[in-house]
């Protein structure tokens, strides 16, 4: 488990390479984690609830 300030996380959000870009999959960066998969998909959910 990471505690992360989530401001800074929305910023590293970049396209997940490994997969076509029509799936929306991302990736979030923390210092040198790499944070991708289910939690990029939680942590891309609370975002666009952010964003209501």
């Amino acid at each position: 488990m990471l505690e992360i300030p989530l401001a800074p996380l929305w910023v590293s959000r970049e396209p997940d390479p490994r997969f076509p870009p029509e799936e929306g999959r991302v990736v979030y960066r923390f210092d040198h984690h790499r944070i991708w998969g289910a939690s990029a998909v939680i942590l891309q959910q609370i975002e666009s609830l952010r964003l209501l």
